[in-house]
């Protein structure tokens, strides 16, 4: 289940150990495993920084970098799931491509 707020962005799901449905994930599954992937990313980038420190270090650098990009994806992901209903207006964020192109 999924903590109320009135920002789907913003709310920061849970997820119900107690469903049985492994074969399928709702939109709030996704997002509990979405918003924990943040979470340990985020945990990561902070602990490579603090290794990196001042001292420059090419091979940490493309490390952080490499985590910075992981991170965006995975924010840029959660946000995209933060849309339930699929609109003329969303589709082309959620599929890739317009509504119409999938009129016969």
């Amino acid at each position: 289940m999924s903590t109320e707020n009135h920002d789907p962005v913003d709310a920061v799901p849970q997820r119900d150990e107690d469903d049985d449905d492994l074969d399928l994930l709702t939109y709030n599954e996704a997002r509990a495993r979405l918003a924990e992937e943040v979470a340990v990313e985020e945990r990561h980038l902070a602990e490579l920084r603090q290794r990196a420190g001042t001292a420059p270090n090419s091979a940490l650098d493309d490390t952080i970098a490499g985590s910075v990009r992981r991170l965006a994806g995975l924010r840029d992901a959660l946000r995209r799931t933060a849309t339930h209903a699929i609109t003329e207006a969303n589709a082309a964020e959620f599929y890739g491509r317009d509504l119409k192109e999938f009129e016969t």
